[in-house]
């Protein structure tokens, strides 16, 4: 059987316009986003601390702006306000996958 076609977010490498990787994209929960803290573990970010959180499907840009709520009480955002990072496809695509 076929597996239904995905847009795979997950260990999307985040960073700030100022820095290195800050955080990985893991996934989203209906709490909010779940992201990897570089040699942590992996930390909920509540919807109220997420100001918005756009995927770009044409450049495969994520971009993630958090309040400030969230630099106050997430140190490791290191005052990075906007991350951003880019998804990369596994496979290019030249044509919809065959429905079984």
């Amino acid at each position: 059987m076929t597996q239904p076609l995905r847009l795979d977010l997950n260990w999307i490498p985040l960073s700030g316009p100022d820095t290195d990787v800050i955080c990985l994209l893991r996934y989203r929960l209906g709490d909010g986003l779940v992201l990897g803290v570089p040699e942590s573990c992996d930390e909920t970010v509540p919807w109220s601390e997420v100001r918005s959180a756009v995927v770009d499907l044409k450049s495969g840009e994520v971009r993630v702006e958090f309040t400030p709520a969230a630099l106050k009480k997430r140190h490791w955002l290191r005052d990075q306000k906007v991350c951003s990072g880019t998804w990369l496809d596994r496979a290019e695509m030249k044509r919809p996958p065959e429905e079984p």
